[in-house]
């Protein structure tokens, strides 16, 4: 894992943390909730083990916290040095217009983007998954115009 990826795999970490004990929930419970150790939860805390988006809706729908605010500003931290979004940034397009290739961060902080990635982890088809990116890319394509 290269150090970037550890630096952002810390900062998921903490958040998972501050979530969980903000909540009261020990890591055990946690664990249980979501099927694996309390151990591996520690591990994600720390940093120490990368952690899927699939694990964290996981986590994010066990605590009750926006998906988003798990990987919100890590990749604009460590990456670029810029000050996190503010919530009035939701109200603006951020650059999809201009072509530049938005980060994560962005993209999940846009207005339903939780909600939508939600909803499309439970689609268990791929086929099914696969069709409904390429009817999402040809509306996207359509709204350019």
């Amino acid at each position: 894992m290269s150090a970037a990826a550890r630096a952002g795999s810390r900062v998921v970490g903490q958040n998972i943390q501050h979530y969980r004990s903000a909540r009261g929930v020990s890591a055990a419970e946690l664990g249980n909730a979501i099927g694996v150790t309390a151990r591996e939860i520690q591990r994600y805390e720390g940093g120490l083990d990368p952690i899927g988006s699939r694990r964290l809706l996981q986590i994010s729908r066990v605590l009750d916290v926006p998906f988003a605010s798990f990987v919100d500003n890590t990749e604009e931290e460590l990456v670029s040095g810029h000050p996190p979004a503010t919530a009035a940034d939701e109200e603006f397009d951020i650059g999809v217009s201009s072509g530049a290739r938005l980060t994560i961060t962005e993209m999940l902080s846009t207005r339903y983007a939780s909600e939508m990635l939600e909803a499309f982890c439970r689609i268990r088809s791929v086929d099914l998954r696969r069709k409904l990116l390429r009817v999402i890319e040809r509306v996207a394509a359509s709204a350019k115009r």
